[in-house]
């Protein structure tokens, strides 16, 4: 969204449309993320509940040494083969060099991604929610302001807020360090087997076989909106063309504040639920999920009013599209959330 906001300022609505094109490809590493990181994390929680200090660092080591190696996969994908996916993602003519520009830096800093998100969840599970919480706040704060100097001072137009991005996250891994320096960490890199009785190999198989269980209910959700995203930017591109394309990236930008509520109470179960799994406190869970529940159920009401209440679609989608059909488009336009 921060990218959405600055982009469509700076640069214009067809960089705001070619930002949402490359949706696809970060919920596809966002999917990875939940299957390795998030799947991992539930089992460190399990893990402390039983006080298996040695489980905690095990599973640790296996998740953060599997999201840098998918991490890297991308990388070698984005100095490969951007133009491949970019023609995948954009079958407007139009939109491909935004698309492709945006799309190169993200890919080959897919590693910051996802050594990022991998150590908030970990730490969080590991008692640094609010380190975590301070990281991505910090992310955010230093993307947003790269966004700015990257694009109005130097002139690297939407390469330069992909930029900006990557820096805001390797940012945040450099604050989330901190965690490794408080007496009850947990979080030890070994890859040692957990029963003396097993090979290091039977170990990692297994383990990471237990990691992709944990995970694998999430990504069901995760890669179906991955596949939604490609199917409405292809179908709306094909009808709608560039009105609908942009009118569709603003939309979409504006449901990612629900995404900090999922985020929170994910956060929150995966944490709190999996150290009481681990003590064997039902009850205890029990509690978590009815509080978690009761805060998204109010918490999406809210949204949803204040959004039909307050946001008409006029400021946002009026102005911005009587401009649209012109033969180029670049004049800035403003994103009123």
């Amino acid at each position: 969204m921060v990218d959405a906001i600055i982009v469509g300022n700076l640069i214009g609505e067809d960089g705001v449309s070619a930002i949402n094109l490359t949706k696809p490809v970060v919920q596809v590493i966002f999917t990875l993320n939940m299957l390795l990181a998030t799947g991992a994390g539930m089992l460190v929680g399990i893990e402390l509940g039983r006080k298996n200090h040695r489980g905690v660092a095990y599973y640790y080591s296996l998740a953060m040494a599997s999201c840098l190696a998918v991490g890297l996969l991308f990388t070698a994908c984005g100095i490969a083969i951007p133009d491949v996916v970019t023609r995948w993602l954009c079958t407007h003519e139009g939109f491909r060099p935004l698309t492709h520009d945006y799309l190169r830096v993200m890919m080959i800093g897919a590693p910051a991604y996802l050594v990022m998100w991998a150590l908030t969840t970990m730490a969080s599970v590991d008692g640094s929610p609010r380190l975590a919480s301070v990281a991505i706040l910090i992310d955010n704060v230093v993307n947003l302001c790269l966004d700015l100097v990257f694009i109005k001072v130097l002139g690297l137009g939407i390469e330069g807020s992909s930029m900006a991005t990557v820096i805001g996250h390797l940012v945040g891994i450099a604050i989330m360090c901190r965690h490794f320096h408080y007496k009850d960490n947990h979080l030890h890199l070994t890859f040692r087997p957990m029963a003396q009785d097993e090979t290091s190999s039977t170990t990692l198989w297994s383990s990471l076989g237990k990691i992709i269980n944990q995970g694998a209910p999430l990504v069901v959700a995760c890669g179906t909106l991955a596949l939604l995203y490609v199917a409405c930017n292809h179908a709306v591109a094909s009808v709608q063309g560039r009105v609908g394309l942009f009118a569709l990236a603003v939309c979409m930008n504006l449901l990612q504040v629900y995404n900090l509520f999922l985020a929170g109470v994910e956060r929150t179960i995966q944490s709190l639920g999996s150290i009481e799994v681990g003590r064997g406190d039902n009850e205890g869970f029990q509690l978590i999920l009815r509080k978690s529940l009761r805060f998204i159920t109010v918490s999406m009401l809210l949204s949803a009013s204040s959004y039909g209440s307050f946001l008409s679609p006029s400021p946002m989608l009026s102005a911005p599209t009587k401009k649209l059909p012109s033969a180029r488009l670049s004049q800035p336009c403003a994103l009123s959330l």
